[in-house]
């Protein structure tokens, strides 16, 4: 090879290596800084308060949340059980803040890349949401796509949007989550009693046979179990376990109770606390889900105020209604005393 095509070469390929090293620097470098910094929205943010009805389409189903003057957020797919409040107004107030960083393709067959196409679409990722007010006028009509991860740097999300009138995406500012199954928007903690209130477990099995377990006061680190026989044990692990099982107790669906037929006697299980709640469960455990029903709920007539209101909340909360639990839930309720004895091997 001559000289001076060797070094025409060389050249060359300093020159290719210059530029892919600057092409990594820049995939890496996360966007800062755009000339694009405005709302997705504008007339939004003015208006969020005014919304009172959100309906949310996608992959998973569809979901009608609706705010009530007398109850708040209700889903309606779930004969209008309470939502998620809390989920619901972070989610406003994320879209009334939402702001566009870079524009991007308006092609309609380029929008599914970004899970931007037509929601209505066979097998269509996107999700789309509408806002609307008291009088049904429409507030917001977006269609959500994917989360950009990293954009904006380590830990930083943003998301593609678009108005649902208009085939433009934008990369936004935030990470949007939108849940488009409606149990996914039910207010999912109904039940939340800390393990360190309770006084007493009683297990109420259909055969009658009673397990109780019970302490002496909040201070006390050990449970009773009655009726454990000579030579044995009760395993305190498990009987700790066991008063937990209402503390921030997740719930996965909901129905109205005349839709689960539950048996004469069903199973039962009561729980006490030292500052004078009572909860009365009842649960039957099918093929293809677990559910729980509240019977009764009430408070000594020498408990606190607080403790009154408690119960009157959690007795209306729940009345009419049963709920899908996790199997484990029922699989602790359903223990024998057997089950809860320590094991020779665990000795």
């Amino acid at each position: 090879m001559q000289p001076r095509n060797f070094l025409m070469l060389a050249g060359i390929a300093g020159v290719s290596v210059i530029l892919a090293t600057a092409a990594l620097v820049m995939q890496d470098r996360p966007l800062v800084s755009t000339s694009l910094d405005q709302p997705l929205a504008p007339t939004l943010a003015p208006r969020i308060n005014d919304v009172v009805r959100i309906d949310v389409s996608g992959p998973d189903g569809a979901a009608s949340l609706e705010r009530k003057e007398d109850a708040g957020w209700v889903v309606a797919q779930k004969n209008g059980f309470a939502a998620d409040e809390q989920a619901i107004v972070g989610l406003l107030r994320k879209l009334g803040t939402l702001r566009i960083v870079e524009a991007k393709t308006a092609l309609p067959e380029r929008l599914p890349r970004l899970e931007l196409g037509d929601p209505a679409a066979p097998d269509s990722r996107s999700r789309r949401i509408l806002l609307q007010d008291a009088a049904g006028e429409v507030v917001a009509d977006l269609v959500v796509g994917k989360r950009a991860f990293g954009v904006f740097g380590p830990g930083r999300t943003g998301t593609y949007v678009r108005l649902a009138d208009d085939n433009q995406a934008w990369l936004t500012d935030a990470e949007i989550t939108l849940p488009t199954s409606a149990a996914e928007w039910i207010s999912s903690e109904v039940i939340d009693i800390a393990p360190e209130r309770v006084k007493l477990v009683s297990l109420e099995p259909q055969d009658g046979v009673l397990v109780t377990t019970s302490r002496a006061g909040p201070e006390a680190t050990q449970f009773d179990l009655a009726g454990v026989p000579a030579k044995e044990a009760a395993d305190q692990a498990k009987l700790e376990e066991l008063s937990q099982v209402l503390s921030q107790l997740t719930l996965l669906d909901v129905r109205p109770a005349q839709e689960v037929a539950f048996p004469d006697v069903p199973e039962r299980v009561r729980v006490e606390t030292f500052d004078g709640l009572t909860v009365v469960l009842t649960w039957i455990s099918l093929p293809d889900a677990s559910w729980l029903r509240v019977g009764s709920v009430t408070a000594d007539s020498t408990a606190s105020a607080e403790v009154k209101e408690e119960a009157a909340r959690l007795a209306a909360r729940t009345d009419g209604w049963v709920f899908h639990v996790g199997g484990y839930v029922t699989e602790q309720l359903g223990q024998t005393l057997d089950d809860l004895l320590v094991k020779p091997e665990e000795s």
